[in-house]
């Protein structure tokens, strides 16, 4: 069990350079490759998404009222309300329009040739089990205080695990708000 702090994670420009992700967690293989990475995105205006070309990404809401991500003829998906995860393929060319105001976005990219990821909300007000899934388990702590494994994460940190096993989330103080990333590798890795 890792716990990554806000002195760990990078801030780093877009692909496309029209604004910055603080990058919180980067899975790299040994070619150098990404494997997989979780981000924290602000988008201020309506415009282009980044492409990752041969990635899954999933995305979520955690600040603002929302935004909608035009896949052209792939459709529109909609990352709204709050916390509402939404999927798609890094090879489309989405253009997000933002609902209210500006946004900031949880990230979870995954390299296909790597494995498989999910992104899913999980708002604690009592402790609970979490299933064993998945290779790579990321617990980021939207707000509040999480106990996981014997380690503590405040607001704004995160946990990660290889290969979890059955544990249980607790809230320390309150409830507590997690973005939880999930990433499976295929049978070859």
């Amino acid at each position: 069990m890792i716990l990554i702090t806000p002195a760990q994670f990078r801030d780093m420009p877009w692909k496309n350079g029209l604004g910055t992700t603080t990058e919180i967690y980067r899975a790299d293989g040994p070619d150098g490759e990404m494997n997989w990475r979780v981000s924290i995105a602000g988008v201020a205006s309506d415009g282009l998404f980044s492409t990752f070309p041969g990635c899954d990404r999933h995305i979520m809401t955690i600040e603002g009222a929302g935004i909608l991500l035009d896949g052209g003829p792939s459709g529109i998906l909609s990352a709204a309300p709050a916390f509402t995860p939404v999927g798609f393929s890094g090879d489309w060319h989405i253009s997000a329009r933002l609902l209210a105001g500006p946004v900031r976005d949880f990230n979870l990219i995954v390299n296909r040739d790597y494995g498989r990821g999910e992104l899913a909300h999980v708002h604690l007000t009592e402790p609970g089990t979490l299933a064993p899934a998945g290779n790579w388990l990321l617990l980021y702590v939207l707000s509040g205080q999480l106990l996981f494994a014997g380690r503590t994460a405040p607001e704004g940190h995160a946990l990660l695990t290889g290969h979890p096993e059955s544990a249980t989330l607790k809230p320390i103080g309150g409830p507590a708000r997690i973005a939880l990333c999930r990433v499976w590798a295929t049978a070859a890795q």
